[in-house]
């Protein structure tokens, strides 16, 4: 019995040692396959490619074909190249968005998405530069406030938003970002004439001095409308001033000035 207990002791003695020499030349061809695929890796050049971003469906940069929403931007080509003469005509003009308004013009009038009909003043939440336009109660944004010559760009969100901007945001977001502030030195000046007593007036400016950057844009319109008492005159003015203080913090200031008066006509 004890012959037999020592010759399987050294079987075992010797299984023990192949095990420990079959380990150890896996683990040898693992590290040296990890060491030159370092090495390759090290040695090649990152390749970056960008795609369309949006800002509006995630509040972060992300990828359009990545969102899982229905997502459309207008850009400041799209808005050179349209016809339109207000923010509400630009937006009635994209599939899914239907204008709502009695007056004729851009006072008063709301744009609807998903269907929500009457609700859509409460439930289509519209910003302007990330700050809300919609007031506190159910009279809706007034989209007069901003001349189209402000828009840079903006970014229609088709559906449910309120996980991300709260509550009004059932049918879906308008996200509207004005021009930057500063750049080059600029001035223009645009005036307009048409039908119904139709006369326009847009002027700006921008420039930066180093850090420092400065913009304004002011318009006029009166319009008698096509209907009787349909009249709108209306006047803006949008200053900006913006201060670089490092390379990723910049101070920004703002003053918006807006007045209108506005006709309600009959049946």
């Amino acid at each position: 019995m004890g012959f037999r207990t020592k010759k399987h002791t050294r079987r075992e003695g010797r299984i023990h040692k192949g095990t420990l020499v079959c380990l150890g030349l896996i683990l040898t061809m693992v590290f040296s396959r990890t060491g030159l695929s370092g090495q390759e890796e090290e040695t090649q050049a990152p390749t970056f490619v960008l795609d369309e971003i949006v800002v509006t469906a995630e509040r972060q940069e992300e990828k359009v074909r990545r969102i899982p929403a229905s997502v459309t931007v207008i850009t400041a080509a799209d808005i050179e190249r349209s016809s339109a003469q207000n923010i509400v005509d630009l937006l009635s003009a994209e599939g899914g968005l239907v204008q709502r308004g009695v007056l004729g013009n851009e006072k008063k009038a709301n744009v609807d998405i998903r269907g929500m009909g009457e609700t859509s003043v409460s439930n289509v939440l519209v910003l302007v530069d990330g700050v809300r336009l919609n007031p506190p109660d159910m009279a809706g944004p007034d989209f007069s406030t901003l001349s189209l010559d402000q828009v840079e760009r903006i970014e229609i969100l088709r559906g449910a938003g309120s996980v991300l901007y709260g509550d009004g945001a059932v049918g879906g977001v308008i996200n509207i970002m004005t021009k930057p502030v500063g750049g080059k030195p600029e001035a223009s000046v645009k005036a307009e004439a048409g039908t119904y007593q139709t006369y326009a007036a847009t002027g700006s400016a921008r420039r930066s001095f180093g850090a420092l950057h400065l913009s304004a844009i002011g318009n006029y319109s009166d319009s008698d409308g096509y209907r009787d008492r349909g009249y709108l005159w209306n006047k803006n003015l949008n200053t900006n001033v913006a201060y670089d203080l490092g390379e990723r913090l910049t101070l920004t200031a703002g003053l918006r000035l807006h007045k209108d008066r506005h006709g309600f006509p009959g049946p």
